[in-house]
């Protein structure tokens, strides 16, 4: 996570851990990178 530029988390994670989604994109947004969900498989 923090070498990576692109962070991508699957819709899945909407309906069972939606903090740790959260965590990644406040982590994202700190450091000037990309978060990325897939809405399309909650």
């Amino acid at each position: 996570v923090e070498r990576a530029k692109f962070l991508y988390s699957a819709g899945f994670f909407l309906t069972v851990s939606p903090e740790s989604m959260l965590t990644v994109a406040k982590h994202a947004a700190e450091t000037g990178k990309y978060y990325m969900i897939n809405l399309a498989a909650p």
